[in-house]
């Protein structure tokens, strides 16, 4: 990818396709010219046959970073490998965060809340103090929301 693009080259989002064309019918490792986290970020295709990550082909770690095949690819087949890209990530919350903050005891007047709006298809910021019903009726999904501006 590298010397393809002005500016900054692309982290996300595009593919990196590598073509073998050193097989012999002997060997099973062949080097990478990028670097994946493992057979999953793959699409290996020998003789035109994609083949299963963990089963027909790992990935060994090592620099340069290798192919491994289960078994010898055939004399001068065509081996293709595209790479998918890095994985996204981010944060990852765990049910113990999650759990410690899940739980509403009470609300106060002024507390927002978001609502579904099914007329216009949009989630809408609401203050408790403007839900008619109490917190019983919003988990039955029968919460009556009034405009903030109305006076009933």
């Amino acid at each position: 990818m590298s010397g393809s693009y002005i500016g900054k080259n692309p982290q996300y989002g595009f593919f990196e396709k590598q073509r073998i064309t050193t097989a012999n019918g002997s060997l099973t490792e062949f080097n990478l010219s990028f670097t994946c986290a493992d057979s999953n970020q793959l699409l290996v295709s020998v003789g035109g046959v994609i083949q299963e990550g963990g089963i027909a082909y790992t990935v060994l770690a090592g620099t340069p970073q290798q192919i491994s095949f289960t078994e010898a690819p055939a004399n001068g087949i065509e081996i293709f490998i595209v790479w998918l890209g890095k994985e996204l990530t981010g944060p990852r919350f765990s049910s113990a965060m999650l759990t410690d903050n899940a739980a509403i005891t009470s609300l106060a007047a002024t507390d927002d809340f978001l609502v579904y709006d099914a007329d216009t298809s949009s989630l809408k910021k609401v203050q408790y103090q403007y839900v008619h019903s109490g917190v019983a009726d919003m988990t039955a999904n029968t919460v009556k929301v009034r405009d903030a501006n109305s006076t009933g």
